[in-house]
């Protein structure tokens, strides 16, 4: 029997990769075969993001244009249980949708796609535990890197995000499970873990555990690797912050850390029912850069929020400039569906929330620019992940920032680990020569 062919994209998050890696996992086991043209494939497969209006702006627009080419159309992701009806007027002929919970039935719809059956969906009844994912073989984007989503969902209330409708509340996977995985990639030679779920922070607060006793266990995993924390919200650092200083002080972690704190005004936290206070960001930053010598800071802005007033918008410039976060994602807002923002405020004039959102990136750029600056002239490890879009070789050094080899790269394979001399730097990464 011939293979089926499919074609594939994905966007979003870590926790999304999984999910895609996942996909693309069981399909292959199952005898299908991924091609790079849409032409020779008789399946197409896109995993959706729907985090930002942007974003979903963008995957409707996608959709659109697959569903003219008129092969079957699997559609999975948070897009699905998010904006259905937006989905369907895009792709009136939608072979079948796939929601986060039910990623493991792929090949259910893609057998019944390449039949010709049409307006299938696989949606969860909210009850499942997502365990099964975990166990799961999956095909790795980059041979060298995993992504490990250690739990699905949250905790949170937050007043503007829908993820959580799709994502639903936290399950925590077994820490033997995540253990395991790891251990296999090691094996199989990845050498940078990822650790993802929505709220990295609130892992194994439903199941009598917590994030701090997950990573005491897999510094034990013998093997030559680096694990990158994913994103944690403030009030769970604060909560564990002894015990992540010491997992970023030891050398089988990337000394990097994403604490999104979106708003630098008391008053917009609280009407974004974000549990923690201007103040718990600075205290979360000032111990950090004090304990963890070189340690990169990542933090998330939203801009524009309905009630953000110019004084609040004032003070989120003000915690940025008093912070310095080495990197910031800065978003403007805008209302995602099911939200209680999007049921209680108007949007704020699109005009202004441009301009804000442009101030902000600006002074951040200069922030991050002069973070990188430093590290000019020092000789760093790095781990070489990727081959660039130029050529050039890309690595991670110690502290995560990205790397690209300029000089010496015909000399280093990937994956390995080298010894660097920063040469140049600019906002958004390094560039450096190998040490012979």
């Amino acid at each position: 029997m011939d293979k089926i062919t499919f074609y594939a994209e994905s966007y979003g998050c870590s926790s999304n990769t999984f999910d895609f890696q996942v996909i693309l996992g069981i399909l292959a086991e199952h005898g299908f075969q991924r091609v790079n043209n849409i032409c020779e494939a008789e399946l197409i497969i896109l995993n959706t993001c729907v985090v930002k209006k942007a974003t979903e702006d963008r995957m409707l627009s996608r959709i659109v244009g697959l569903s003219k080419t008129g092969k079957p159309l699997i559609i999975s992701g948070c897009l699905p249980r998010i904006a259905l009806n937006k989905l369907v007027k895009a792709a009136p002929n939608f072979a079948a949708v796939l929601d986060p919970y039910s990623v493991e039935r792929i090949i259910e719809a893609a057998f019944a796609a390449a039949k010709g059956s049409k307006g299938l969906v696989y949606f969860s009844n909210g009850n499942e535990t997502p365990h099964g994912k975990l166990l799961r073989k999956r095909v790795r984007l980059n041979p060298f890197i995993d992504v490990i989503q250690v739990a699905e969902g949250c905790l949170g209330c937050c007043s503007y995000c829908c993820t959580r409708f799709a994502r639903g509340r936290l399950h925590s996977y077994p820490s033997t499970l995540i253990l395991k995985e790891i251990s296999r990639s090691v094996k199989e030679g990845v050498v940078e873990i990822r650790l993802s779920s929505q709220d990295l922070g609130a892992y194994g607060l439903d199941i009598g555990t917590d994030l701090t006793e997950l990573l005491g266990e897999v510094k034990k995993v013998q093997g030559e690797f680096k694990v990158r924390l994913g994103m944690l919200n403030p009030q769970h650092a604060l909560r564990m912050i002894d015990g992540l200083v010491e997992a970023l002080r030891h050398p089988k972690f990337f000394k990097f850390i994403h604490i999104p704190v979106e708003s630098g005004s008391d008053k917009i936290l609280s009407d974004m029912r974000r549990p923690y206070s201007r103040a718990d960001f600075k205290k979360l930053v000032e111990k950090l850069r004090s304990l963890v010598p070189d340690v990169t800071i990542a933090t998330d802005v939203i801009v524009g929020f309905p009630t953000e007033t110019d004084e609040d918008f004032k003070d989120t410039l003000s915690l940025i400039q008093e912070t310095s976060p080495d990197i910031v994602h800065v978003s403007k807002y805008h209302h995602r569906p099911k939200t209680h923002a999007s049921m209680t405020w108007e949007e704020l004039d699109p005009r202004t929330v441009a301009e804000r959102a442009r101030v902000l990136s600006e002074i951040c750029g200069n922030i991050s620019f002069k973070s990188n600056l430093r590290l000019v002239g020092r000789e760093v490890n790095a781990y070489i992940l990727d081959v660039g879009p130029k050529g050039g070789l890309l690595g991670r050094i110690d502290n995560y920032k990205k790397v690209v080899l300029e000089g010496g790269s015909n000399m280093v394979r990937l994956g390995s680990n080298v010894r660097l001399k920063i040469v140049k730097a600019n906002p958004r990464y390094l560039t450096a020569n190998l040490i012979k």
